[in-house]
């Protein structure tokens, strides 16, 4: 019989399997409201992962995300501007609840993808969402692998692939649009 802390360690994974796929789905996409749904089950996926694994500011930091992505929808679903005051306070509630937690430099790193992550959803601009997306790519490399949240390192590969994969459908759709002006 395996022990706990390895059954532990194998439930963990698959959540982190779970947020791999809803974040491929999500990081390949065009759709703003697509985006934001399969984003927020990525990170809610993540959020179960690094409980199991202790974390903690990587579970904050996904819940907080998965609070964003339903209040964001909110605006994106009416074709509405979110409000800057929407963002402030999305940015204050991301720092405040994970300063807390923080103990190291390491800690920071989902904080920080959180909040360039937001940044660019408010601004709306798909081309700089899929630019913070890789950004965040990289740094959740970093972060899932000193946590051993190997296979939502995954998930942070996947936005690597995935952000570059829908920044040419982007950049694909702009071009068209500017040779039908031409």
């Amino acid at each position: 019989m395996p022990k706990i802390e390895t059954l532990i360690f194998i439930v963990a994974q698959l959540f982190g399997i779970a947020a791999f796929t809803f974040n491929f789905l999500s990081t390949s996409s065009t759709n703003k409201r697509a985006i934001l749904t399969y984003n927020a089950l990525a990170n809610f996926s993540n959020a179960l992962c690094y409980i199991l694994l202790g974390a903690f500011t990587g579970v904050i930091s996904s819940m907080v995300a998965v609070a964003r992505n339903l209040v964001f929808d909110k605006y994106i679903k009416r074709k509405k501007k979110i409000p800057f005051l929407i963002l402030v306070i999305y940015l204050i509630v991301a720092l405040v609840v994970n300063i807390p937690f923080v103990n190291n430099a390491l800690d920071i790193i989902p904080i920080f993808n959180i909040i360039i992550y937001g940044i660019a959803l408010w601004y709306g601009n798909v081309l700089l969402l899929k630019i913070a997306t890789s950004i965040a790519g990289v740094t959740g490399i970093i972060y899932n692998l000193i946590v051993k949240a190997y296979t939502s390192m995954l998930h942070s590969i996947s936005d690597l692939i995935g952000s570059l994969i829908g920044l040419a459908k982007v950049i694909r759709e702009k071009h068209k649009k500017r040779r039908k002006r031409k």
